[in-house]
């Protein structure tokens, strides 16, 4: 059972998947996932600014990038723009933010995400996770063939992952 782009329910599968299964996951870089969702859901309309990087720096200078999911786990114009695999992985945003010690809450998150899943994919890293999920689940390789489809197709507009060059701190934020 594979859950993509939708929040998983381990409940929903406990009663539904009678037989052992393997669960399976596949992250992003929390850089890459922000950059891809800002060009993704157009939030530069709302940030008008002569380049995309720019339009970044404008939507954080808006929001204070300090208090970016830091202190308030709801801001305007933020939808879509969180780390959506912690989110699909069900973390819950809210009590993140509002918990006492942020670096205890993760590692509690991490350790119980760890235990649960039996393997993590890294998305910088498809092709190699599709031959590390190959070996780890005993596939043949007509199991993790694909085609790629579905690709940006103003690739000019924002090169994806790593575009806030300007943004050195950007990393530490998230």
């Amino acid at each position: 059972v594979v859950s993509t782009q939708s929040t998983g329910d381990p409940a929903f599968l406990a009663r539904h998947v009678t037989q052992p299964a393997k669960k399976f996951t596949i992250l992003r870089s929390p850089v890459s996932q922000f950059v891809s969702a800002f060009s993704f859901f157009k939030k530069a309309r709302l940030y008008p600014a002569n380049t995309f990087e720019e339009s970044v720096k404008l939507f954080f200078r808006s929001h204070g990038h300090e208090r970016y999911l830091k202190e308030s786990w709801f801001c305007k114009n933020c939808e879509n723009l969180v780390n959506a695999n912690a989110v699909d992985m069900g973390i819950n945003l809210e009590a993140y933010v509002k918990s006492e010690s942020k670096e205890v809450f993760m590692k509690v998150f991490i350790e119980e995400a760890r235990s649960y899943w039996d393997l993590v994919l890294i998305t910088e890293y498809f092709d190699l996770s599709l031959v590390l999920l190959k070996r780890r689940f005993c596939l043949q390789y007509e199991d993790i063939l694909y085609l790629r489809s579905l690709e940006r197709i103003k690739k000019d507009v924002v090169e994806e992952p790593y575009t806030l060059h300007g943004l050195p701190s950007f990393r530490s934020w998230i």
